[in-house]
């Protein structure tokens, strides 16, 4: 009996690491293969900042400089995806992070979706800094925030509140909407993503978006945010 649990296990130790390795390779192989045409849209978007800036109307300026930043950004997340993907095989350091600077750059990505909605989110000051991994931090409130401004009913408009509070040697972060919620056999998060479409509501976000709430976080060794709990950092010493 332990003999059979031990062989089980160790064929499931080595299944894991095979499927890990699998995971770095893809992860590479993707950075490589998205950088290049976004390398392509980023030259062509400078081009026409270099020759044409100030030539056309402040409109158009103002839509190259936001090509030029979202490209960037883009690029910034590449970079971090093979480094993501590791964070289940191996510890990656963790460093002071500004919630403030975080939740500003979410906000610019989201920007043109808050745009479109005529979203309104608030976000409480002032923000906490916390010991953990910037890149990890802002894709967990990026998830949260656009699914957030994504699920609402027809005709409302999306309404998100960002807080912080301390909890003993921790922060704890509240990110409250007026969405239409998540059913309540779906309490598993990356359930709630690809189930809780109702007919005339948008398409859910990818099953990826609590997982990839989750993982961070469980680096950090806070407990992992749900739809009805709110998300706990480690509060910098």
């Amino acid at each position: 009996m332990i003999a059979a649990h031990a062989a089980d296990l160790e064929r499931a130790n080595a299944e894991l690491t095979r499927s890990n390795k699998d995971l770095a390779q893809f992860a590479y192989a993707a950075s490589h293969d998205l950088s290049e045409p976004l390398r392509c849209i980023s030259g062509f978007a400078d081009l026409l900042r270099v020759r044409y800036h100030g030539s056309l109307d402040t409109d158009a300026d103002a839509f190259l400089d936001f090509i030029a930043a979202g490209t960037a950004r883009m690029q910034h997340l590449i970079d971090d995806l093979l480094a993501h993907s590791r964070v289940t095989t191996r510890a990656q350091p963790l460093t002071p992070v500004d919630l403030r600077e975080v939740l500003d750059t979410v906000l610019a990505d989201l920007d043109a979706r808050i745009h479109d909605t005529g979203a309104r989110v608030r976000i409480d000051t002032p923000l906490p800094v916390v010991t953990g991994d910037a890149t990890q931090l802002t894709q967990v409130f990026t998830n949260l925030i656009r699914n957030a401004i994504t699920f609402h009913a027809p005709g409302t408009t999306p309404d998100v509140h960002v807080s912080a509070d301390r909890d003993g040697r921790c922060w704890r972060f509240t990110v409250a909407d007026n969405g239409i919620g998540i059913p309540p056999n779906t309490g598993n998060g990356s359930s709630a993503c690809s189930n809780d479409s109702t007919p005339g509501t948008p398409t859910p976000a990818p099953a990826s978006a609590w997982p990839s709430c989750r993982k961070p976080c469980t680096t950090t060794a806070a407990p992992s945010p749900s739809p009805t709990t709110p998300a706990a950092a480690p509060g910098s010493p």
